[in-house]
């Protein structure tokens, strides 16, 4: 049955048709595309197996394919053996053959993708951990309830990977944080707003690599948060949430601090799902925050519902300064003044402001925002000063 269902995601999302001696192929624009679809692999063997199918297909069909994928999903080894084990079966192939070939891994909450700085590739990476994301959940296998499944994916502006086990990871990140202890296993699912399957593989996940401590009650927490997690937080939440970037036509170096006295004059009511993040949430988690001057404003929006945030986002930016343009295009060299992340977990976890009119939004968020700017010692300075005094209270 789940075969079925994966056939008619794929037809959904690639427009992909079963073939004989690969998976699926399909067309991307003038691109002929050929496809190894794997679920629910437990290690390397696998990559290697798929590997070897989809360059003998290559190999055989000269002319006939522009490139091929292999997409897998994978539990019990880690991104960096993904990309060791794929690099290393690259160097027995002809070089003809080997720059055809394409990787996209689902392994537990991140994406591996390779080479990683394909844009098509990054894209059908997207494609594909909607496919991963809605497989995990709740199968629903008769007709009438194909609804209930198409409000489940992410919105097309989205384009994101498997967002539910991020924020699983990161709601358990903000309480290590800030020393808020266990949470219940059916509070966590409540928070983010998914699956008990689904907060279960991710706690799973960060358990194997020695982070998550099981209490009583069915509970867990964090014990630990190293730096090389860190790294691979930010790349994942840069792949599952876009940030839309909009610049001041005038490029003026006030122009963040007039849309700060703008924003401050608005009260939570009006605006109550949407939060300040980056420096200025910053300012407010750590009172000695050291930096001079404001960069730009970042502006957090919460939207469980994943396909409206866009058009809340827009229309925010409209009500705030029309004045406002998208950075992109001839614009993408301008300096960005607004920056607006969204949100989707059912839990916004904002606070109240003691200095604006906003919330601001979690110690996550606005860490993760933070190291987006390159303000990496400030974002260090933040989390230890917030893990030394939340341990006193």
């Amino acid at each position: 049955m789940e075969a079925n269902i994966l056939e008619r995601m794929l037809a959904e999302e690639f427009n992909a048709s079963p073939a004989k001696e690969v998976d699926f192929v399909f067309n991307d624009g003038p691109m002929r595309i050929a496809a190894e679809v794997k679920l629910r692999q437990q290690g390397a063997r696998q990559i290697r197996e798929s590997l070897i199918k989809i360059a003998s297909y290559v190999a055989s069909h000269e002319g006939l394919v522009d490139q091929a994928y292999v997409f897998i999903a994978l539990r019990r080894i880690g991104p960096s053996r993904v990309r060791h084990e794929w690099k290393s079966a690259m160097r027995a192939l002809k070089p003809d053959i080997a720059r055809r070939l394409r990787l996209v891994a689902a392994v537990g909450c991140e994406v591996v993708v390779e080479p990683p700085n394909d844009p098509r590739a990054n894209e059908l990476a997207q494609r594909f951990c909607r496919i991963v994301e809605r497989l995990d959940g709740p199968q629903e296998t008769h007709e009438g309830h194909a609804g209930k499944v198409r409000s489940r994916r992410i919105g097309a502006q989205s384009g994101s990977p498997p967002w539910k086990r991020l924020e699983t990871e990161k709601v358990l990140l903000s309480r290590w944080i800030l020393n808020q202890g266990p949470i219940a296993i059916g509070a966590l699912q409540g928070q983010v707003g998914c699956s008990y399957p689904t907060v279960q593989r991710a706690i799973f996940d960060l358990t194997e690599s020695g982070m998550v401590e099981r209490g009583a009650r069915r509970s867990v927490r964090l014990t630990k948060y190293p730096r090389d997690r860190w790294a691979n937080l930010i790349a994942m939440q840069n792949n599952v949430y876009p940030t839309l970037e909009f610049a001041d036509p005038t490029n003026s170096s006030g122009a963040p601090s007039k849309l700060l006295e703008r924003l401050n004059r608005m009260k939570p009511s009006q605006a109550p799902s949407v939060a300040l993040g980056g420096v200025e949430a910053a300012r407010g988690w750590t009172p000695s925050f050291n930096l001079n001057g404001l960069p730009r404003i970042d502006l957090v929006i919460h939207s469980p519902d994943t396909r409206a945030w866009g058009a809340i986002a827009q229309d925010y930016v409209r009500r705030l300064d029309p004045g406002l343009i998208p950075r992109e295009g001839e614009h993408k060299y301008r300096s960005a003044t607004l920056a607006i992340h969204p949100l989707f977990r059912k839990a916004s976890l904002f606070r109240p402001s003691l200095s604006h009119g906003l919330h601001q939004a979690d110690p996550v968020e606005t860490i993760v925002q933070l190291h987006q700017m390159g303000l990496t010692e400030q974002a260090e300075d933040m989390l230890a000063y917030l893990r030394s005094n939340t341990r006193k209270e």
